[in-house]
């Protein structure tokens, strides 16, 4: 599929998805008084502190996986998949532990809610590390079509799932709702990435990973300040701010967010297939130009 055909599915899908995501939200906020739906917030707060504590394999990956697909190296590919899946989903059971262990450490200092909040965010950490590989992947194999899918379709059952749990059983629902999908989204992209022929298998390379830690970590480590500033800047604005203020700051978050979305997926999109090229050339005076040209047309 064409670079502007790909950028076209994978931003509409996002963009449509986002759409569907705001109404949920108001969806559920005029079904949950602000009290009970403090307790997905709070998980979510958590999740967003947990999330970062990551090594940079995928990270690694996003690059290593194209360049090796340019090059026909389908053998190795395969490999690091694994490889990476496989390492994600250990350190995600680490952080998780630890997660829990902290929460019983300072269990009274916390509410029984907000002490199974501790629990649900370090499982929705490790169902979150495998769906995420995964989008690695099928970006990293240029497919566009099936991510955009499978994301929009994800997202509509989001919504409904989200609203009718909230409705019917409140936060249990959905609590139960955040959860089902998420696996449900795994299992998607897992069948599907076998279907496109980029699944992991039980293979293990601790070579692989060093080399992949060796690129990924530093990268990571220059965005640790970054993720964290940005989940200081959640806390003390929701912190000093009243309810009306608070909307306001929320929407425009939400405008500018999708105002550069188009922007961010055609980077994306061009990022994974120039990488993909010089696996392919190995040269980088022809990537200069097709760099240029893309800037043209982008211009």
């Amino acid at each position: 599929m064409s670079f502007l055909k790909d950028t076209i599915f994978y931003s509409s899908s996002t963009l449509l998805t986002q759409l569907i995501t705001f109404i949920r939200g108001i969806g559920v906020r005029a079904i949950l008084i602000p009290e009970v739906l403090g307790i997905y917030n709070f998980i979510q707060v958590v999740l967003g502190f947990i999330t970062v504590l990551d090594l940079g394999s995928s990270t690694a990956a996003s690059r290593e996986l194209p360049i090796l697909r340019g090059k026909k190296a389908f053998e190795k590919e395969n490999l690091i998949r694994s490889t990476v899946f496989w390492f994600t989903l250990l350190q995600s059971l680490v952080v998780g532990f630890g997660t829990i262990v902290y929460a019983i450490i300072y269990k009274d200092n916390y509410s029984n809610w907000e002490f199974a909040g501790f629990g649900i965010a370090a499982l929705m950490l490790i169902i979150s590390g495998s769906f995420s590989c995964y989008k690695i992947y099928f970006q990293s194999a240029q497919q566009y079509s099936s991510l955009s899918l499978i994301i929009f379709i994800v997202g509509v059952f989001e919504a409904v799932s989200f609203v009718g749990g909230a409705y019917f059983f409140g936060i249990n629902g959905l609590l139960i709702a955040y959860v089902g999908i998420s696996l449900i989204k795994t299992f998607i992209f897992i069948g599907k990435g076998y279907i496109e022929n980029i699944g992991v298998g039980g293979e293990f390379s601790i070579k692989s990973l060093k080399e992949l830690l060796v690129f990924g970590f530093p990268l990571k480590i220059i965005d640790y300040p970054k993720q964290y500033m940005m989940m200081i800047d959640i806390l003390w604005v929701t912190a000093l701010m009243d309810i009306k203020s608070l909307a306001i700051y929320t929407t425009s978050r939400l405008f500018y967010t999708q105002s550069t979305q188009i922007s961010i997926n055609m980077a994306t999109v061009f990022e994974t297939r120039i990488i993909q090229r010089f696996g392919r050339e190995g040269s980088l005076s022809k990537i200069a130009v097709h760099i240029k040209n893309t800037y043209i047309f982008n211009c």
